[in-house]
């Protein structure tokens, strides 16, 4: 069996300092005493210590290494066996040493699964805790909301309101589909965190904003609220209570910078007036009077030709131009590159029928005519064709359109038969047609004439009030063959007997 290191350190001491053991210690201790003996006898335990190891480390100390992977198992039981610890000490060394992962992070580990109830039990007791402080941890699984979210959750309707709403709750789904609400105990929730009723009161209250400082003084304008509600709408809100009374100044609606000058334009106030109220928008005088310039708008080019043609005046202002035409254009919302080309359209043209009769008539030639085409803004090619088909010789289409207007002044009785049989022939017609043309006038005259009479006699023959002899002499001197006459009324009186008149309603006799 081989010696123990105890024994084998005992054997050098005793080959150092004598046989007896107590001699060395007594000796040992005594070269302590000696401060001149010290040196010497150190430097021969620090070669005696270095060629035989035989000190080992704590059995504590040892377990703790075993625990933590550092040390192997069966060297560290035999070294504590040194120290005169069995294997079964120190197992239980060991496991003391076998720590867990700590309370907190135990938590984390029983919330998310990873371990169950037991293995959160084990952690605790192995962070020292006693029994009963353990149970009251494991009522503390589920964590609180916090008592701001709380607050939220009240608000918003997801968490059933305690009485410290004020106004109408959340009320639920509309159309959309709603977020569900919570089976949460508000009040129990925020105790948790130490907050009771009024303080999560408070919290509630702080959620959300109320109306904007510029909507509630429109509302109180409008009458929907009072003023303190407005002052209660600056207080609960973010902005700072002095600037309540100038906000709500600064709400009122007023005119704009330009309706301002538009109504000073308009003749109600002076222009004076007109820019002092553009003040009130921060405008200077000068870019206020920009406004009023573009305000006045001028008379367009053709109302301008016609006001001149009427003898008016035109009274340009100090700086104006002095052609009203070109004033107005630079008064308008044209750019400058179109001032001459919209100068030109002061005029406005007759229709082309005026033109073609000026051609007809020779005061236009074909070239002066395209150009007047032209300006009434024809393709030049259309222009240019007509021009030239009305300075051909008229044909008989035109002619007769004269023919036409000839016989419409005979008709309206303007001009005389021997009148329209001289303008016939001048233009043209040969006497014959030229009478041909007033007789089928005038038998259209006639014609039209017996239509209408025998028109009168059918609606009086309808009413009983001609009889079928009266009706038939007087239509056989109407027609050119009295034959018909008794072939017209016979229709007539087929048409009285399907359609008889209503019968003349019966005038009661007079009371006595």
């Amino acid at each position: 069996m081989a010696a123990s290191p105890l024994r084998a350190s005992t054997s050098v001491i005793g080959k150092l300092f004598g046989n007896a053991v107590s001699s060395a210690v007594g000796f040992g201790a005594g070269v302590a005493m000696s401060p001149v003996l010290g040196p010497v006898v150190r430097d021969i335990a620090n070669k005696v210590n270095s060629q035989y190891s035989f000190v080992f480390p704590e059995p504590g100390t040892l377990a703790t290494g075993v625990s933590q992977g550092q040390v192997d198992r069966t060297t560290a039981g035999r070294w504590a066996s040194y120290w005169g610890l069995g294997d079964d000490a120190f197992n239980a060394l060991v496991s003391i040493a076998n720590t867990g992962p700590g309370v907190p992070a135990a938590f984390d580990l029983w919330r998310r699964g990873v371990i169950d109830d037991g293995g959160f039990r084990r952690a605790a007791k192995r962070g020292g805790l006693e029994q009963e402080w353990i149970d009251a941890l494991f009522k503390t699984k589920r964590a609180m909301l916090d008592p701001a979210d709380i607050a939220r959750g009240i608000h918003r309707g997801l968490i059933p309101d305690p009485g410290l709403l004020k106004g109408a709750a959340n009320p639920g789904p509309g159309k959309v589909e709603a977020y569900p609400q919570y089976p949460i105990d508000a009040l129990a929730e925020a105790a948790a965190h130490g907050f009771e009723k009024d303080d999560l009161g408070v919290l509630v209250g702080l959620q959300g904003n109320p109306m904007g400082p510029h909507e509630a003084a429109q509302a109180e304008f409008r009458g929907t609220i009072e003023h303190n509600d407005y002052l209660r709408a600056i207080a609960e809100g973010n902005t700072r209570n002095e600037w309540a009374e100038p906000i709500f100044e600064q709400s009122r609606q007023i005119p704009t910078s330009t309706q301002f000058m538009e109504n000073a334009l308009r003749g109600h106030h002076e222009l004076a007036w007109a820019l002092d109220q553009a003040a009130r928008h921060g405008m200077t005088k000068e870019d206020a009077f920009v406004l009023w310039q573009n305000a006045g708008r001028p008379l367009n080019l053709h109302q301008i030709t016609q006001g001149l043609a009427w003898g008016a005046k035109y009274q340009p202002a100090a700086g104006d131009n002095p052609d009203p035409w070109m004033q107005a254009v630079l008064l308008g919302p044209v750019r400058p590159e179109y001032y001459e080309l919209q100068h030109s359209l002061k005029y406005t043209l007759p229709s082309a029928l005026y033109f073609r009769t000026l051609q007809q008539s020779g005061v236009l030639k074909a070239a002066d005519a395209e150009t007047w085409y032209l300006r009434l803004g024809w393709p030049p090619e259309l222009a240019n064709q007509v021009a030239e088909a009305y300075a051909k010789p008229r044909g008989a289409a035109a002619k007769e359109a004269s023919a036409s207007d000839i016989l419409a002044l005979y008709d309206g009785e303007k001009a005389t038969r021997a009148e329209t049989l001289a303008a016939l022939e001048a233009l043209g017609y040969p006497a014959d047609e030229a009478a041909a043309k007033v007789d089928v006038l005038d038998a259209r005259r006639v014609s039209s004439a017996k239509g209408t009479a025998i028109s009168d006699l059918h609606a009086a023959f309808r009413k009983t009030e001609l009889t079928v002899a009266q009706a038939t002499a007087a239509v056989a001197k109407l027609v050119n063959d009295p034959a018909t006459a008794p072939q017209i009324v016979t229709a007539w009186q087929v048409y009285r007997d399907a359609f008889p008149p209503e019968a003349p309603p019966v005038t009661p006799p007079p009371v006595a």
